[in-house]
């Protein structure tokens, strides 16, 4: 059995498929989390179902890309039943929803879920009564406690039913919505504007608000991480030291390749797990996309449109997720605009390479040196798409932005969203990092031992020139070149390269503008690829050299400012 699940963006659709089936796929409180089609399998009542769950859509117009992905499961692959799950605090338009599907004449089970939310917010809808205006069973759940799982499984086992009600048009569809919506739901008591919205999406306060808040966070990411950092860092010398007396070729591409490789990005692994520790908590929250509200002034100045705020929010996690959630923007124009800025925002990556390079040279300044790097790159990806949209790409943007509820979430939705951001990193760490390890310690140890006599050191030297305006010598030449197939590996590089003194190797004007490049060149390969998947090699290419030319610019900027000032 089939089952495809519909329904509105941040309506709880993920939830309830963890529910269904005992899987920990990532939720979250905005719009759009779910970016690509997720599925599960679970047996209900000796039954063996799939379950596909779809990008959350307001329609079948296939305006966006999310929509006619939908569209085309509905219609191609004839699901044996519609799952459409709709949040009781906003039943109008999940009602609107169930009239367009309803021409599908696929039988549907609906999940009236948030029903406390919905109580929160002063209203009572009538389940009963709407399943028989529908003419399908209806179940009130509250998905992140479970209530009305288990009545939601039996309406599932038993097939659902075709809906009897339908609308010729959106006109009457959007009429007929909002005369059922009012006839289900009636007040329960007085709905006031919650006051953290009157500061959150406020311009004056909210923007330092958040400037406060991510400045709490990125102290909290250095300082909780830190012990947890010296004791990778304290068990990675001692697997070192265990190897130390041996001279044998394999031991030598372990201890110099992969330990030393690998474990120069693993010893992030502490920072990078609380950041998306934190970042996730105010996902869930709500407090994100309220903070992107309060930026609503300056985003529209700069040409970005509200369906930009998903991407661009989930590009702080990684670059490749937010490429491919730009396909619920409906137009063009406004798609590849914030393809072509997402890579300026700062992906978990780049942490490592912040934290290594701010701890060396600028001691206590830390949190500071990494917030001024967030806002940089907000800054120039903001800037990047004024220029875009008054030459390259004309048009005007519009601003939609659905404000999800302030939640308090659970500690077991805060698990699975960090924990699985966090598994992509350690996923990459054993391959890819690994695989360059390898190929970094043969490059740094042949045809000399020594590494400036090596092949990387040829290489690194042979392109030097193109950096000596930023004074790196060819050791940073190395790093930045290996850092096109990972950012992690720029780390690995280093601490190669520098044989252990990152000070030694860089002034304190190089390092902010090694920094500031990393920050903004080329995304890793992954993200290009995902790219060239979504727009073609063309856009791809395009991308690749416009970051890294706004990059080597910018970076040659900061250094010569801060070089003259120090």
């Amino acid at each position: 059995m089939k089952v495809a699940m519909v329904g509105n963006p941040n309506v709880g659709k993920t939830t309830i498929l963890n529910r269904l089936t005992g899987e920990s796929h990532a939720v979250g409180n905005y719009p759009g989390t779910t970016v690509e089609v997720l599925t599960g399998r679970a047996k209900i009542d000796g039954t063996d179902v799939e379950f596909v769950d779809l990008p959350g859509i307001y329609s079948l117009d296939s305006f966006s890309r999310d929509e006619q992905i939908v569209k085309e499961f509905l219609t191609h692959e004839r699901p044996d039943l519609i799952l459409l799950v709709m949040s009781a605090a906003s039943v109008e338009r999940g009602i609107y929803l169930a009239l367009r599907l309803s021409h599908l004449a696929i039988p549907m089970v609906i999940a009236l879920n948030m029903v406390d939310e919905a109580r929160r917010a002063g209203l009572e809808v009538d389940a009963g009564q709407l399943e028989g205006l529908l003419g399908v069973p209806v179940v009130s759940t509250v998905a992140v406690s479970g209530e009305g799982m288990d009545e939601l499984r039996r309406a599932i086992a038993s097939g659902g039913r075709v809906p009897k009600v339908m609308a010729e048009g959106e006109d009457e569809a959007l009429n007929l919505a909002e005369e059922l919506a009012r006839r289900v739901t009636s007040a329960i008591g007085e709905r006031a504007t919650s006051s953290p919205d009157v500061v959150f999406t406020d311009t004056l306060l909210g923007i330092p608000v958040f400037l406060a808040v991510m400045w709490l966070v990125f102290r909290v990411t250095y300082d909780v991480a830190s012990p947890f950092v010296d004791l990778i860092e304290v068990l990675l010398d001692t697997a070192k030291a265990s190897l130390a007396g041996y001279q044998h070729l394999a031991v030598r591409v372990l201890s110099d390749g992969v330990i030393t490789g690998v474990g120069s990005v693993l010893i992030f692994l502490p920072n990078i797990f609380f950041l998306f520790a934190a970042i996730s908590f105010l996902e869930l929250t709500g407090f994100l996309p309220r903070a992107v509200i309060a930026l609503d002034g300056v985003m529209s100045r700069f040409g970005l449109v509200g369906r930009s705020t998903v991407p661009l929010m989930l590009g702080f996690g990684c670059n490749v997720p937010a490429v491919m959630a730009t396909r619920s923007i409906e137009d063009e124009r406004s798609r590849k605009i914030t393809i072509l800025v997402l890579p300026f925002i700062s992906c978990s990556a780049r942490l490592p390479i912040y934290v290594l390079l701010s701890s060396a040279l600028f001691p206590g300044f830390e949190s500071m040196a990494i917030m001024f790097l967030y806002l940089l790159g907000m800054a120039v990806a903001l800037t990047s798409a004024l220029v875009l949209r008054k030459t390259v790409f004309g048009g005007e943007p519009d601003y939609v932005m659905e404000i999800p509820p302030l939640r308090w979430p659970s500690l077991r939705d805060v698990w699975t969203l960090s924990w699985g951001r966090t598994r992509h990193f350690l996923v990459k760490a054993g391959t890819v990092i690994l695989a360059m390890s390898v190929v970094l310690w043969y490059l740094t140890s042949f045809p000399s031992d020594s590494v400036e006599s090596s092949y990387a050191g040829m290489i690194g030297k042979a392109i030097s020139p193109l950096f000596s305006p930023f004074g790196w010598d060819w050791r940073v030449a190395v790093a930045v070149v290996a850092g096109f197939v990972a950012k992690e590996v720029v780390v690995e590089t280093l601490g190669i390269v520098s044989e252990g003194s990152i000070a030694g190797m860089l002034t304190q004007p190089q390092a902010l503008a090694l920094m500031v490049f990393t920050l903004l060149y080329v995304p890793c390969f992954a993200t290009i690829a995902t790219i060239k998947a979504e727009e073609g090699w063309k856009f791809a290419a395009f991308t690749a050299a416009y970051t890294t030319v706004v990059a080597y610019l910018l970076a040659y900027v900061v250094y010569a400012l801060v070089e003259v000032v120090m």
